[in-house]
């Protein structure tokens, strides 16, 4: 795959949505979107280091994913609203709360896996940095500082999750 769509394919949702805008990327959500059920069949599947009792767990919580989303929804086509409304379609389940949140933590690792976002969420990744600079119209980023990128000063925000 050419580098530079592998580059458009790990953007961030809002960043592809705003190319698509723009008319600089097409809207096709082809290959580098796999769709809801795809996806946490690959990623529960794929992690032969869970066990049994874990993935038993993660079952429940993919069900209720696919109960509410259905298995052809697009994985970057879910957006916070998104998990309010799941997270309030779990409680109409009559499900006691500390299991909603469980629930919440464990569909909260499946994303954050898929969108790449393991780390420490309060750095960015390099190729995230290099992706955002280049296409900004902000000419003043921080300081670069023994090939160490450090996050911006302020708190919280989209990008620093």
């Amino acid at each position: 795959m050419p580098p530079t769509v592998e580059w458009v394919v790990g953007l961030p949702p809002v960043m592809r949505q705003r190319l698509e805008r723009a008319g600089l990327v097409t809207s096709g959500r082809g290959a580098g979107c796999p769709t809801l059920g795809e996806w946490l069949s690959a990623y529960i599947g794929g992690r032969t280091d869970a066990k049994p009792s874990t993935r038993t767990v993660w079952g429940h919580t993919r069900r209720n994913l696919l109960d509410f989303f259905g298995k052809d929804k697009p994985i970057d086509g879910i957006t916070p609203g998104d998990a309010d409304q799941w997270r309030l379609f779990l409680v109409g389940q009559n499900l006691a709360e500390n299991t909603v949140r469980r629930r919440g933590g464990i569909a909260k690792q499946f994303f954050n896996f898929a969108s790449g976002t393991r780390q420490n969420p309060r750095f960015l990744r390099r190729f995230v940095i290099v992706r955002l600079i280049a296409i900004s119209p902000m000419e003043v980023w921080w300081a670069l500082e023994d090939s160490n990128l450090r996050p911006p000063p302020c708190k919280g925000g989209a990008l620093a999750n």
